[in-house]
């Protein structure tokens, strides 16, 4: 019986993390070459995913996969023996990597379900360079497995992005866990006018003004987020004034921030250009943008756009930043900013 893999982990691990070159172009999965280092990175995926198989009761298989539709690591229920029933996983595995391939440059996706002959399918972006993706049973209850693809999705990221050696590969059973609440700080930057203060009011009270008032200085707001059935996220929101003229009031609100979201304007490109300059001004007062948790945000999505997706997502990419679309006027994809935070910040926080 053979389960379906195509491991070439070299290859992404040159790509996107490890300092290797490649020979005349060619993946470094050839003449049986394999590095040290990418074999005990190789064992953390598998490792990872049988936990996550063997947790999730109702998980028939899961696999790491790359944006070009590339199987990183694969881990299918050991209790599926069936050859038919292998093949059948198989094959619907390799359609989700075509999906993936064709579909990843232009939406990340949070925790996408669609159902198939075969089960249901979770799409989890799993940082900026990967999917999670998992088949369950098609009468599973994908409400209970969505918390697990998040925190497995989330571990996956910080070993790629980050470089993180010592991320735990157990699953925790949340069930088991008293009711947990959290407060972090989390501060919102970007260029005035790029619509943070909406954003944060569409997020903390569901609403949306048309009409535009620049914020003086700083602008505090709390807001609980129910991440799990039993853990709460509470955060002190610091909306930060944009304007040049405020660049001292900022600075003394960077300190003991936890979380970063990073804000442009999708129909205004020079607000893009702009995100490196507060990516460089919270780095002066806490040190490398890795010690927080960030996103970056691309804004208004409801109106013409004059920045390309792929170019927003290239600049995420270069500070290892997931990159999400929204629009604080119709609500698109708020929830799921904020969200992504959260989880970041719970795998952390959680010690799980």
């Amino acid at each position: 019986m053979q389960k379906f893999k195509n491991f070439d982990i070299i290859r992404i691990l040159y790509r996107y993390r490890l300092p290797l070159k490649p020979h005349n172009g060619h993946s470094y999965l050839i003449m049986g070459r394999q590095d040290g280092r990418v074999l005990a990175l190789q064992d953390k995926f598998n490792q990872l995913l049988h936990n996550y198989v063997v947790f999730s009761k109702d998980v028939l298989a899961t696999a790491i996969v790359d944006s070009e539709g590339l199987i990183v690591a694969s881990e299918m229920d050991p209790r599926i023996i069936d050859e038919e029933a292998v093949g059948g996983i198989s094959a619907a595995f390799q359609m989700a990597s075509d999906r993936i391939k064709n579909e990843f440059s232009i939406a990340g996706h949070y925790g996408v379900t669609i159902d198939t002959e075969q089960g249901t399918f979770i799409f989890t972006q799993a940082g900026t360079k990967a999917m999670l993706v998992t088949l369950t049973n098609e009468d599973a209850d994908t409400s209970k497995i969505l918390p697990y693809s998040y925190i497995a999705a989330e571990k996956i990221s910080q070993i790629i992005d980050l470089g993180k050696s010592d991320i735990s590969l157990e699953m925790p059973d949340l069930s088991q866990k008293h009711d947990t609440r959290f407060t972090f700080k989390l501060i919102v930057l970007g260029e005035g006018a790029v619509g943070k203060t909406s954003l944060i009011n569409q997020f903390v009270e569901k609403k949306f003004s048309a009409d535009y008032k620049s914020t003086i200085g700083v602008n505090i707001l709390t807001k609980s987020y129910n991440l799990f059935e039993n853990v709460e996220i509470k955060f002190a929101i610091y909306d930060l004034a944009g304007q040049k003229y405020f660049r001292k009031i900022r600075k003394s609100y960077f300190r003991g921030t936890q979380a970063a979201i990073f804000v442009f304007d999708v129909t205004a490109p020079n607000s893009l250009e702009k995100i490196h300059e507060w990516v460089k001004n919270l780095e002066a007062e806490i040190g490398a943008l890795k010690y927080i948790k960030s996103i970056l945000v691309g804004n208004k999505i409801d109106l013409d756009r004059k920045v390309e997706f792929m170019a927003a997502k290239e600049v995420a990419d270069s500070y290892g930043m997931p990159y999400i679309e929204t629009s604080a006027k119709t609500g698109t994809n708020v929830d799921k900013a904020f969200g992504r935070i959260a989880m970041k910040l719970a795998v952390d926080n959680l010690m799980i």
